[in-house]
């Protein structure tokens, strides 16, 4: 099948006039394989990709230039100005004099425009596997005098004339990803956090819709911007009708301001784009997580069953304790053992020794060598949670250098935690230092990284700004990277508080929230992987009744919640009754059968009703098939539904089984048992699988295998 070509920044383009332009290619595979920037392009759409001789965002470079031509790239006269300044001389106007184009590949280049005083240049990258492109700006000072940024993002760029609805997530600590829809109008839509994180409260991405966003039918436009500081992301409305969005750190005083010589870049805006829903974006994303585009080395593969000691121990940390772990993991089939907080001098509650990270001697008098020994010993890996960013004020780190803490004494504290500056050199190698020191002595594959409290105060920079945290925290991560490949790392922040893009671009795992009630969490999964592959994204069996909540839910209904991303444990296995034990060792070898698939398939995931959940992952080939079928509540007592299976192959004839035990009364559940059920060529994708799950709380998980001798079309994205 010949490439077709089509625009989704601005429709073909009568001969004459102009307009910014995207295009992506469709090949002969059927999905979008291609994409490419144009400058503000006249014409119709060309017949090859990219197009000689050049591909650039920006002003055509055959023209004069006027302030209007400045303003449309992005900078100079657009409003509210996407690259907004004070020199000290009073100069607010940013009119490039010169403007070129790099080409550094087949699907990256760079932009650059001066205006003698300021250097900006944009990097474009296109991700031809998921129909994404990221772009990424810096401004340089070259000529004085100095200057104050006010705002400054990463690009500037016309929506989709389809767009007609924006999605966004809020939230809350342990209610992590609450969505709210408005219809894109005059008034525009502004998306804002300054917590010195990407927070809970304002995840930052907008999913731009054509009407309401549906699971598969519709054209979306994610825009996210990998931020893990402070943030906003805008949409605004020009005077001729169409709409902007632009997305860039939130300067606060202080951080846009630079000297002679002094540069900033923005974090990078992410643009992914499917024709085919909340599901076909949701493919699209995870294709590109699975890229080189995100970190790959370090990512233990299969995804490791973990048992973290948090919920079983808290703070009631001892060598006896953790050994006994080690033990009933081990029984479990557990993979990987993490030692959660409590393990270091003094730790014996959250108000003190924050910094003092060496092995508390009074409980663990050995360290934890043995604890390392015996989880080797046991066939399994080691991890540890750490919090290298924040300080306790009673702590032996804060007394010996308080110039290290931010705002020196003056800063404020929350949740009895200080905050390092790692704006300073110094705190940077003292934080690696110490990190290096434990991955040097103990055999561990993976670190927990929290960050339990928000920012507040400021660092050794000029102003009240965050920005020097972020850069600080991302270069110790870099090269922890670069010293300990193999080490997986989690970014956590009281749950789900930092799992941004940026965050993901440097670390391999995100724990998406702190809620271990399955009812809960359930959404929570569900609506951040739309962001995040399964394979990435944490999920643990915790303790009933809730920690959080006090509700009382099975051991086969937390289990199957746990198959909606990478499953662990946070329980003290010692406390189980005889059949809680059989049903969670049984939920984990189900797991283990089933990770294949479920980390490598396709994902469609559908809230049906106010009761159900569904997610269903479907091999590349289309023979295979999972279906997690959940009932949360009791909205609808007693109400039948029906499993929708687009992914699955008109052509094919499946056999329908029952994968592991069921939670809750199922009628006519023995037909998935034994050899199961066989359905004919057509009718699963067409009609989808009839179901009635009466009670709530209850989970069943169906398994759809093409019988032999069927032929069928691979799916994709």
């Amino acid at each position: 099948m010949a490439s077709e070509h089509t625009s989704f920044f601005s429709p073909r383009q009568p001969a004459g006039d102009r307009g910014a332009l995207l295009l992506w290619q469709r090949g002969g595979s059927g999905r979008d394989d291609r994409i490419a920037f144009f400058d503000s392009w006249s014409g119709a759409a060309p017949e090859t990709l990219p197009p000689p001789p050049v591909v650039r965002w920006g002003a055509r470079l055959d023209q004069p230039l006027t302030d209007a031509m400045a303003a449309s790239d992005g900078l100079g006269l657009a409003y509210p100005s996407p690259l907004s300044f004070l020199a000290d001389d009073g100069a607010a106007l940013f009119r490039p004099l010169r403007r070129s184009w790099t080409q550094k590949g087949p699907e990256a280049g760079t932009f650059l425009r001066e205006d003698g005083r300021l250097a900006v240049g944009t990097e474009v990258t296109a991700f031809p596997i998921s129909a994404a492109f990221c772009l990424q700006s810096t401004a340089r000072v070259v000529k004085g005098p100095a200057v104050s940024l006010h705002r400054f993002s990463a690009a500037h760029a016309p929506l989709p004339p389809w767009v007609t609805e924006v999605t966004a997530f809020a939230g809350d600590w342990s209610g992590e990803f609450r969505p709210t829809t408005v219809p894109l109008g005059s008034s525009g839509f502004s998306w804002q956090r300054s917590a010195g994180r990407s927070d809970h409260h304002r995840y930052p991405a907008l999913l731009c819709s054509e009407g309401p966003l549906a699971a598969d039918r519709g054209r979306v436009l994610a825009v996210i911007l990998a931020a893990s500081g402070d943030h906003e992301l805008r949409i605004d409305q020009r005077v001729d009708g169409t709409f902007m969005v632009q997305g860039g750190a939130y300067l606060n005083p202080g951080d846009g301001r630079l000297a002679v010589g002094d540069a900033l870049t923005t974090p990078a805006l992410w643009f992914v784009f499917s024709e085919h829903g909340a599901n076909g974006l949701r493919q699209q994303i995870h294709a590109l997580q699975r890229s080189g585009a995100f970190p790959q080395e370090g990512l233990a593969w299969p995804r490791p069953v973990h048992l973290n000691s948090w919920e079983g121990l808290y703070f009631d940390v001892s060598e006896q304790a953790l050994l006994e772990l080690v033990a009933s993991a081990k029984a479990l089939g557990v993979e990987r053992f993490v030692v959660d907080d409590g393990w270091f001098q003094d730790r014996i509650d959250d108000r003190r020794a924050l910094g003092d990270w060496l092995e508390d001697q009074r409980r663990l008098p050995r360290g934890l060598v043995p604890i390392a020994e015996a989880v080797e010993a046991a066939g399994m890996s080691l991890g540890l949670w750490v919090e290298p960013e924040m300080v306790s004020a009673n702590s032996a780190l804060a007394r010996a250098h308080p110039e290290w803490l931010r705002g020196g004494d003056g800063g404020l504290e929350s949740r009895y935690q200080r905050v390092l500056d790692l704006g300073q050199a110094a705190v940077q190698d003292a934080v690696f230092a110490f990190l290096e020191a434990l991955l040097t002595r103990l055999p561990i594959t993976y670190l927990k990284w929290d960050h339990n409290r928000i920012l507040t105060g400021q660092g050794a920079g000029p102003g009240v700004g965050h920005g020097a945290q972020v850069a600080g925290l991302y270069a110790v991560l870099r090269r922890l990277r670069d010293a300990f490949p193999s080490v997986e790392l989690e970014t956590c922040a009281s749950g789900g508080g930092r799992m941004d893009w940026g965050m993901l671009g440097l670390m391999h795992r995100a724990w998406l929230s702190d809620a271990n009630d399955p009812i809960v969490r359930t959404p929570i999964m569900m609506r951040g992987g739309l962001f995040l592959a399964p394979e990435r994204a944490g999920v643990h069996v915790g303790p009933s009744p809730a920690h959080g909540t006090g509700r009382v839910t099975s051991m086969a209904f937390r289990c199957a919640v746990g198959l909606l991303g990478h499953f662990g444990l946070e329980l003290d296995p010692r406390s189980l009754g005889a059949e809680d034990w059989r049903m969670l060792k049984a939920g984990i070898e189900r797991y283990q059968r089933l990770r294949p698939l479920l980390h490598s398939g396709l994902v469609f995931d559908y809230e049906v009703d106010e009761d159900h959940w569904v997610r269903v992952v479907v091999a590349e080939d289309r023979r295979e098939a999972l279906a997690i079928v959940l009932r949360l509540g009791d909205q609808r007592p007693g109400r039948p539904l029906r499993v929708p299976l687009p992914g699955l192959a008109a052509d094919l004839s499946y056999a329908v089984r029952l994968e592991g035990p069921a939670a809750g009364p199922v009628p006519g559940l023995g037909r998935f048992e034994g050899a199961g059920l066989t359905v004919a060529p057509g009718y699963l994708p067409a009609q989808g699988f009839p179901l009635q799950l009466p009670q709530p709380q209850s989970a069943l998980v169906l398994r759809f295998t093409a019988r032999e001798g069927s032929e069928g079309a691979a799916l994709k994205p």
